[in-house]
């Protein structure tokens, strides 16, 4: 689809699109300015990054006429959202419990304390301990989001060949597809839509498979495809 031919609502999104793409990159550059001095992590830097690249798919559809199809799949982009808060929330807590648990092993050093009240700060001493044990494994965990899910992954399909082998055919049927787009003529409208819906089904599947997602790419996907044979009858 031409620039030209986007109706009035499609030219409205697509500016929406482009000025939050804008705002991402001057925050992408401030997260990026503040590594140096600690005010930004790495975190940051990567989630801005993702958003930005999911913009870009979305206005792409647009162009090319299957955004509807992209709304549909783009839960399936953004394996790392809302990652970087959760790491800063934690990390908020973390420091909040070890001020308490600094304060709580500062009383059982005191001389006039009861046997009853160091009981309590003993207790209260371990259970703080074990709560930032927690955290540490949950701030871990995110940090490992990729690699752990790759190690998912690997002992469901026994390596990474599977992988391979399903890249190498999803590509396969894009190359197909973009070849049958390029042969139809001005007559075959539909047609033509049909296939680019088809054409950004295996986008998104090519990049749920890269991100460790597949299945939950083909679970929507089987969603998807049984909603729209219900709307038919």
């Amino acid at each position: 689809m031409q620039n030209s031919q986007l109706s009035e609502k499609d030219r409205a999104l697509r500016s929406k699109i482009r000025m939050k793409m804008s705002n991402l990159r001057s925050k992408l550059q401030d997260f990026e300015d503040g590594i140096d001095s600690g005010d930004s992590q790495q975190s940051d830097v990567d989630a801005c990054k993702g958003e930005i690249e999911v913009l870009r798919k979305e206005l792409q559809s647009l162009v090319d006429g299957g955004h509807t199809t992209f709304i549909r799949a783009k839960s399936m982009l953004e394996p790392k959202k809302n990652l970087s808060s959760k790491e800063k929330k934690l990390d908020f807590k973390a420091k909040f419990l070890k001020k308490r648990l600094k304060s709580a092993e500062k009383k059982l050093l005191q001389e006039d304390i009861s046997a009853k009240l160091l009981e309590k700060q003993e207790k209260l001493v371990e259970d703080l301990k074990i709560q930032i044990e927690t955290l540490s494994g949950e701030r871990k965990a995110i940090k490992n989001f990729n690699h752990t899910r790759f190690i998912q992954l690997k002992d469901q399909e026994s390596g990474e060949d599977k992988q391979s082998d399903k890249l190498h055919e999803v590509d396969q049927k894009i190359n197909d597809l973009r070849e049958k787009i390029s042969k139809c003529s001005d007559s075959e409208t539909e047609k033509e839509k049909h296939l680019k819906d088809e054409l950004h089904l295996l986008e998104m599947e090519k990049e749920s498979i890269e991100n460790f997602t597949h299945d939950h790419f083909l679970e929507n996907l089987a969603s998807m495809k049984a909603k729209r044979k219900s709307g038919l009858r």
